[in-house]
Parts: structure tokens; C-alpha cells; sequence
């Protein structure tokens, strides 16, 4: 069975803790090719990231989720949003459809 987690740069994040999430905190010299190493040991499929994180491991991030190892997905939070999702997104789309989004 597959496991969802959240990477997020705060030990604890009350509402994915209570939804039932593993939360992993990293900081800017935590070593991303042996944590997607022991995540897919563990059978993760879903790794929900706070903007933060998405900001420190882009490139890491992007070439997994071009490869469907496992599936990052950006989650924006109250103390430092930062629109990465919302312009992932947008240039997601623009990639697949060529129209540019705002």
C-alpha cells in the first residue's frame, strides 16, 4: 500500500499531523537523493511540500516528478506563502497547452 507524507522545513504541522500524515522536516542541507531513496523504500507514492522546501529542492523535485518516482506536489502554508504553486501550475500548463495563465 502506497503512503502519502508532507516535507516541510517546521518539525511538526498540526493539520497534517492530524490528517493523518508522516511530516518530515528538512532544512537546506538535507540530502534529497537519500531521502527519495528512503521514501521509496517505505512505499511513499505522494510527497506533499511546503513552499519552502519546493524553493531549496526545485531542481531535485522537478526531475523526480518528470520521472513518476514519486509525486511532489507544493502545498502553499500560512507562514511563508510564496505563490510556488500557483506558478508551477501555471507553468504546467503553459508547458502542455502553450497558453500562458495567470
Amino acid at each position: 500500500m502506497s503512503k502519502v507524507v508532507y516535507l516541510n522545513e517546521h518539525p511538526s504541522d498540526g493539520v497534517m499531523s492530524f490528517l493523518g500524515l508522516d511530516v518530515i522536516e528538512l532544512n537546506k542541507r538535507t540530502d534529497f537523493k537519500h531521502l527519495v531513496r528512503q521514501l521509496l523504500h517505505e512505499r511513499v507514492s505522494i510527497a506533499y511540500v511546503s513552499e519552502k522546501c519546493y524553493e531549496w529542492f526545485e531542481e531535485e523535485i522537478e526531475s523526480y516528478n518528470a520521472e513518476f518516482s514519486i509525486s511532489f506536489i507544493v502545498l502553499p502554508n500560512d507562514v511563508d506563502h510564496e505563490h510556488f504553486g500557483q506558478r508551477r501550475l501555471s507553468k504546467i500548463v503553459e508547458d502542455a497547452v502553450g497558453i500562458k495563465v495567470e
